[in-house]
């Protein structure tokens, strides 16, 4: 699934690291070009008085910490490819920093890593890593700790007739050669007096709508379509051990960043394995 440049963010965290470790390996089975970055930032001394004895590095060793970072986390987690990865150390807000990289880069995938297992942890993807998600032109690989290096399997596309969604299943149809599944959940809605229909009459009409994107896909033979009736975040997440990957798309409208309701940063934030996050086709280029 990765092809071309790629683009990979790390902080000095074990998330970061793994994240790494995972774009590494499969940069090399598909020989595509890999960057790591990182960012620094100026520490805030806000409430000190001047003189207070406080020794702050200097920019120019701060960005020294940054390089030494980048150098000991491809040494670290993605040995190979110490003579050929590219290395970025920029000054900045991580998140704004990240974003700048993307924009000089131009990467066709960016990898971001999670911050642990705890629920705490998890909802702090939305401080850099779903931020990141949320603004990049390009697809986002949101990589858990839980996620296995090397693992293969379907990927799982989530489809519910958006056109971030339709951007995801372009988007694989394109770069995987592995089995894909479309999975679309639906539900009730509970209106008093909306009209009733049933299952049957619902889960056929999704069906032929998704039958109709896939049929102009060059991937058509490789499609298993599921309609199945429940929450949208349980449904995708349900069965992925066997998986390599969940694509979603990104809506064009709301920061996902801010939106942790919103299924695609829930996913991203509670899954055992990568999440794509695929932007809406003309913020993708």
């Amino acid at each position: 699934m990765i092809k071309g440049k790629v683009l990979v963010a790390v902080d000095g965290s074990e998330g970061a690291a793994h994240a790494l470790r995972w774009a590494a390996d499969r940069a090399s089975a598909a020989g595509s070009e890999l960057r790591v970055m990182t960012a620094w930032e100026t520490p805030a001394l806000l409430g000190f008085p001047a003189g207070a004895g406080i020794v702050v590095p200097t920019d120019a060793e701060l960005a020294a910490l940054g390089q030494q970072l980048l150098d000991e986390a491809i040494a670290d987690a993605a040995p190979d490819h110490v003579p050929t990865a590219q290395r970025s150390v920029r000054h900045g807000r991580p998140g704004s920093a990240v974003l700048e990289e993307i924009d000089s880069y131009g990467p066709d995938l960016v990898v971001v890593g999670t911050h642990g297992h705890s629920a705490i942890a998890r909802m702090l993807l939305g401080s850099v890593s779903a931020n990141i998600a949320a603004h990049a032109p390009c697809p986002v690989v949101v990589v858990p700790e839980r996620a296995k290096i090397g693992q293969t399997g379907p990927v799982r596309v989530g489809f519910d007739g958006s056109e971030g969604s339709r951007a995801a299943l372009a988007w694989v149809a394109h770069h995987a050669s592995c089995p894909i599944e479309v999975v679309h959940a639906w539900k009730v809605p509970k209106v008093f007096g909306a009209p009733r229909h049933s299952s049957e009459e619902i889960e056929a009409s999704a069906t032929e709508v998704i039958e109709s994107v896939v049929a102009p896909l060059p991937v058509r033979d490789r499609v298993m379509i599921k309609v199945v009736e429940g929450e949208a975040r349980e449904v995708l997440l349900k069965n992925t051990d066997e998986l390599a990957a969940l694509v979603v798309g990104r809506r064009r409208t709301g920061p996902l960043a801010s939106l942790l309701g919103s299924v695609s940063t829930y996913v991203a934030g509670h899954a055992d394995l990568p999440v794509v996050v695929v932007p809406p086709s003309e913020d993708a280029g």
